[in-house]
């Protein structure tokens, strides 16, 4: 995967500045310990080194949610040209094919609401050569489809609904939207999603309705046991999801 450019990260502050490789996620959390320490100048905000990899290849983090990847990602690509994107981070399980924990190569994007189908495809050499990596390293991956849904899935009628309509084996809340952005500006992009949850009610809570604040949180979740149990376990899995991503990654961008 490694192509590295001539082109160091002097002038990174100048407009359309060219990036070999941007990986992009919703959430720090996501990449685990990929991201180095520093952050780069501003503009553009969020851009991130990634430990071990050629001095080219960045990161940027997101947000969750429709509004905050447009603003972000438009305001990010006003001042670099990445020459290709890999989207990565955590997903909701959809079809019980996979398990939590399972890399999942994404074939196909799709939204929750359309009435149309506008799936869009991600680009098929970068997607075969990530495939390629991963069989060579021995890391294990199902390819499949993703639909991308403007809330949280935690509900078995909504899970079985997305799964049987879009033929999809994961979830999330960006994937779709990133991609629409890359594809208008015509820049290759690959999706590289771990399972995190099973996007029903297994997952033993509502995350949305959990407070923001740390101190917020524990204090609710202490007067609640079993949802205190509930978000534990699934800080533990999302721990472990992680930890897989990130050695999937590690393959991919060296």
């Amino acid at each position: 995967m490694s192509e590295q450019m001539s082109s160091g990260s002097a002038g990174i502050e100048n407009a359309k500045y060219h990036v070999d490789l941007l990986l992009i996620a919703a959430l720090r959390q996501e990449l685990g310990c990929l991201l180095t320490g520093s952050v780069l100048p501003s503009p553009p905000v969020g851009l991130y080194r990634i430990a071990g990899t050629p001095e080219n290849y960045f990161a940027a983090i997101c947000g969750v949610g429709k509004k905050k990847v447009r603003q972000h990602l438009r305001q990010l690509l006003r001042h670099i040209s990445p020459r290709r994107v890999i989207i990565a981070g955590w997903a909701g399980l959809l079809q019980d094919t996979a398990s939590c924990g399972d890399i999942v190569l994404v074939n196909r994007c799709c939204h929750w609401k359309d009435t149309e189908d506008r799936s869009l495809v991600p680009d098929k050499t970068l997607t075969a050569s990530i495939e390629a990596t991963l069989t060579a390293e021995g890391v294990s991956f199902q390819s499949g489809a993703m639909v991308t849904a403007d809330r949280m899935v935690d509900q078995s009628l909504m899970r079985k609904h997305l799964a049987e309509k879009y033929l999809s084996l994961c979830v999330d809340m960006e994937t779709f939207y990133l991609a629409s952005i890359l594809s208008e500006q015509r820049i290759p992009f690959a999706v590289v999603r771990v399972v995190s949850d099973t996007a029903d009610e297994r997952i033993g809570l509502d995350i949305e309705r959990l407070p923001r604040s740390t101190i917020k949180r524990w204090c609710y979740l202490l007067i609640r046991p079993r949802k205190a149990r509930a978000f534990i376990a699934l800080v533990t899995q999302l721990k472990a999801a992680t930890r897989n991503l990130e050695n999937a990654l590690n393959r991919i961008l060296v």
